[in-house]
């Protein structure tokens, strides 16, 4: 049942709109989600479960996995983003917000999708301002904008790098492997981070030189490869 739920909330339902497609009042959905928020069984009445799944189906289309949205949105409460501070920021709904941090959904609306990468692309590299998020995440063992690469943090399979020591990324560090002849990738793994997480924190803190050894770094690997 919650599943049901978390999907439509995830998806920007409101509870008024996951009542209405149900016929169940407002306050049947707002009290269910704020029991299970404050850690007490989010439980269902018989009617109120009949009434949700016999609700209009949940439609596919439009739909993209939420693993990418997920990840992006632990990595940015890792810097220091609290929900409300993305809410702010991006427009979503708290609720919905936390519901796909959690994990407790699949799949998200491609315009959510989409609404949270460029959150992310705009963030990532900056600390956010609550402490409070950042330990929380650090003690839920989520990995930061650093340990995840662009290309592949939408891939289901792909893991964090996390095996280096959680340090500062240095990109003078970075560059000088790369110019005593370490290739990019392996420069990268040494300093803790992706190669894409190099040329973020470069394009970031206005490094064209770090950019353009990115670029020909990994060029050059391509075609030595």
């Amino acid at each position: 049942m919650w599943e049901l739920v978390d999907a439509r909330i995830a998806a920007g339902w409101s509870p008024l709109a996951v009542g209405s497609a149900a016929g169940l009042p407002e306050r049947t959905i707002r009290s269910a989600l704020d029991r299970r928020a404050h850690g007490a069984p989010g439980t269902w009445t018989h009617a109120s479960e009949k009434a949700l799944l016999a609700s209009a189906p949940w439609p596919t289309d439009g739909m993209l996995g939420a693993h990418g949205p997920r990840r992006r949105l632990r990595a940015l409460a890792r810097v220091g983003y609290s929900l409300d501070a993305l809410h702010q920021r991006s427009g979503l709904p708290m609720m919905t917000l936390s519901v796909i941090r959690s994990g407790r959904v699949a799949t998200v609306r491609a315009d959510t999708h989409r609404v949270v990468r460029e959150l992310y692309d705009a963030l990532s590299m900056t600390p956010g301002a609550s402490e409070t998020t950042r330990t929380t995440a650090w003690r839920a063992g989520w990995a930061s904008p650093l340990a995840w690469d662009d290309d592949t943090i939408d891939d289901p399979a792909a893991e964090p790098n996390t095996g280096a020591p959680a340090r500062h990324l240095d990109l003078d560090e970075w560059m000088f492997l790369v110019r005593s002849g370490e290739p990019a990738a392996a420069a990268a793994r040494r300093c803790g981070v992706t190669v894409s997480a190099v040329d973020r924190a470069a394009r970031r803190l206005g490094r064209p030189d770090v950019v353009a050894a990115v670029a020909g770094a990994v060029s050059a690997e391509r075609r030595a490869g």
